[in-house]
């Protein structure tokens, strides 16, 4: 049986990581005091943070809302006549293009 431990998102979490025989996951900014096996991040603002940090490259991670399209999407499609904002993030030698949002 695999043994899991979940770090907690609170002032009184751990700020570095426990030792054991265990598949560690946490949340949203924990990734910035250590390095887990699974990290998951739901607001949007903080999945643009970990993304830009190339902190994904290395370590699993996992986005709400994402949705990973072809190379051959052309992303000027969806911006066209959009009101809101939209941020970039820079490719990174990638050639795909990521939608984040359920709007």
């Amino acid at each position: 049986m695999t043994t899991h431990l979940i770090y907690g998102n609170g002032e009184s979490r751990p700020r570095e990581v426990l030792s054991g025989n265990f598949i560690t996951w946490g949340c949203n900014a924990i990734y910035r005091d250590f390095t887990l096996d699974n990290l998951v991040v739901i607001d949007y603002p903080i999945q643009q943070e970990v993304y830009e940090s190339d902190y994904p490259m290395n370590n699993k991670c996992w986005f709400a809302d994402w949705e990973v399209l072809p190379a051959e999407f052309a992303p000027d499609a969806i911006i066209a006549g959009w009101d809101d904002a939209v941020y970039e993030s820079r490719k990174k030698g990638r050639s795909s293009c990521v939608v984040q949002g359920k709007t």
